[in-house]
């Protein structure tokens, strides 16, 4: 065999380094298509998930609005049946107000008068009170009420590790804002309900059934030194409600304010 016959049979040796690379761009270019494929299938099924916790949200809120529309409602009648009671059994206890300094103060409030009853309070109270009026307002005051909050959502933002879902910083921040402060305004339930299961323990102990017991029985043990824990429980409550339905209106501006922020995100995702 000579040596064009050789030459022949032997493939140049740039075409081989071209082919090689093409085989290599071919690749590489099909490794990142898949890439980018898998990363748009990720990132979309993030903003599907963005959009789901965002709703979950939405949900939570409006139904904490429906409990905030009501709490302030619940609030004030207890209030206003407290001043009921004790306008007619024991005016000498209305000036016993603001006795929650630390919530004044935490606001910036004068401890003195700090969370004053409503100003429509007056046109509510009926002196002198029939007898059935008066075993309606004891009965308001011994009511048990507390602040239910929905944290469904939340909790997997939190805890679940879904807080990454959602892109808007500020949104982030006015989402744990909003839970801090109800989480703030919650750690006053356990004192609103222990006042209100102190009047049902003294109202125990004069022999009044909530409920059940006559106006005239109410004014007859509701008198001498032996009913003032009884009436200093229910200014405790008048208090108490007077600051539940202003914290009450208080979560309710920052709900509406934070609906409108979600809202407003998920038409733009």
């Amino acid at each position: 065999m000579g040596r064009c016959d050789i030459d022949r049979g032997m493939k140049p040796r740039g075409s081989l380094l071209v082919r090689s690379a093409g085989e290599f761009i071919v690749i590489v270019t099909g490794i990142l298509a898949a890439l980018a494929v898998d990363g748009w299938a990720e990132s979309r099924r993030e903003r599907e998930l963005e959009r789901e916790l965002i709703q979950s949200f939405i949900l939570d809120l409006r139904a904490d609005s429906t409990d905030f529309d009501v709490l302030p409602v619940r609030a004030v009648a207890r209030a206003v049946a407290a001043e009921i009671l004790l306008a007619n059994l024991a005016p000498d206890f209305h000036s016993r107000r603001g006795l929650y300094p630390d919530l004044a103060h935490a606001e910036g409030r004068d401890s003195t008068f700090a969370f004053p009853l409503p100003d429509s309070l007056a046109g509510d109270v009926t002196v002198p009170a029939s007898d059935s009026e008066l075993t309606r307002a004891f009965y308001i005051v011994a009511v048990p009420s507390d602040m239910d909050v929905a944290r469904g959502a939340y909790r997997a933002f939190t805890d679940g590790g879904e807080q990454r879902l959602v892109r808007n910083r500020e949104l982030r921040r006015r989402i744990h804002d909003y839970h801090y402060q109800v989480e703030s305004w919650q750690q006053f339930d356990p004192r609103m309900v222990g006042a209100i299961a102190e009047v049902r323990r003294r109202a125990v102990e004069l022999g009044i059934a909530v409920g059940y017991t006559e106006g005239s029985v109410l004014r007859t043990r509701l008198q001498g030194r032996e009913a003032e824990p009884l009436l200093a429980a229910i200014v405790d409550v008048q208090d108490g409600s007077s600051v539940q339905a202003w914290g009450a209106r208080h979560l309710q501006a920052l709900a509406t304010d934070l609906l409108r922020a979600l809202y407003a995100e998920l038409e733009g995702s």
